[in-house]
């Protein structure tokens, strides 16, 4: 009998510290979760480096994840090389919007080119030019919190779509008949969400590799340090949706593509980290516009498709331009 009490209290002495550590590492988790969510949609002056992948071990994985990323904010940007305009765009909050605008002779239109996330509006420059032989003017701007436009936070293309429409007003007042949106990953995203919510008529949209959920990008990164998808994605996702007020689990670019009716050109690259072929292959099933083309590039990754593989690239946006 004593040594079955002894047992007994041996038992309820252990499953109470197992209970405490499971607690313990559930708070540590959370606290991770909150700071990651944080510092994913803020970014910082002179921020520390931050390796988004290949962490050298488990626990520089660990401590990378339990600290979150540090994202600088990409002012000293490059300016183009063909002639242009800078333009100071105004949000409905008031908040500035710095723009480039350059006018081709003669132009047989207009395209807006939006930029990824942590990027700006120069990462786009070799496209943009490449349009500009086409004949086309251009207009690219920098997101809220990118660049040399105001702010310090992102939303990772859900209220950004308010700057695609900011563009596409601004080219309607300008009385330009063919408008393009071309937007790359968040820029993608951002676009297509505009066109549904807003209403917008392009003459065309190009979507370089968006992701189709915010939730789908944050497995993603997740997976990019060999963590378990879900386990790191979802407690994330909740703390942004409370801290950041982003409704992470409908914003989603395949129920936006439901509204998209105007022609559309997606592009996707195979060895893509952050985007996976399904997510593309439900954008794609999902667009209502019945004039559509995805393009896929064998080995491209989440980059300037332009710089991957310019003659494919070239072709694609030649026939889709010049087919409308």
């Amino acid at each position: 009998m004593h040594a079955e009490r002894a047992i007994q209290k041996d038992f309820r002495y252990y499953l109470k510290w197992i209970l405490w550590a499971l607690v313990a590492q559930f708070a540590l988790a959370n606290i991770s979760a909150a700071i990651y969510a944080y510092k994913f949609t803020h970014f910082f002056k002179n921020p520390p480096e931050w390796n988004v992948v290949h962490p050298k071990n488990v626990f520089d994985k660990t401590w990378m994840l339990f600290k979150g990323p540090s994202f600088g904010k990409e002012e000293n940007e490059k300016p183009p090389t063909f002639p242009y305009q800078n333009l100071s765009l105004s949000l409905s909050n008031g908040s500035k919007i710095d723009a480039w605008y350059s006018a081709a002779p003669n132009p047989l239109g207009t395209v807006c080119l939006f930029h990824g996330l942590t990027s700006s509006k120069a990462f786009y420059i070799d496209e943009a030019n490449e349009f500009r032989n086409y004949g086309f003017n251009i207009l690219m701007l920098d997101f809220r919190g990118h660049g040399r436009s105001a702010g310090m936070q992102t939303t990772i293309g859900y209220n950004e779509a308010e700057e695609v429409k900011l563009a596409y007003d601004y080219l309607k007042s300008k009385v330009e008949s063919k408008i393009y949106l071309y937007g790359g990953s968040m820029g993608a995203v951002a676009v297509a969400r505009a066109v549904a919510v807003y209403h917008l008529n392009p003459s065309g949209i190009i979507l370089d590799m968006p992701f189709d959920g915010l939730l789908d990008h944050l497995k993603a990164r997740g997976r990019s340090f060999g963590f378990p998808q879900s386990l790191f994605a979802i407690p994330v996702a909740c703390w942004m949706s409370l801290e950041s007020s982003i409704p992470v689990f409908s914003h989603k670019t395949s129920t936006y593509a439901k509204d998209i009716h105007c022609p559309v050109l997606l592009e996707w690259g195979t060895a893509d980290h952050l985007v996976t072929q399904k997510e593309t292959e439900d954008i794609f099933n999902a667009l209502a516009s019945k004039n559509k083309r995805l393009v896929v590039y064998d080995h491209g990754v989440h980059s300037s498709m332009l710089r991957q593989d310019p003659y494919k690239w070239k072709e694609a946006m030649h026939s889709f331009l010049f087919a409308q």
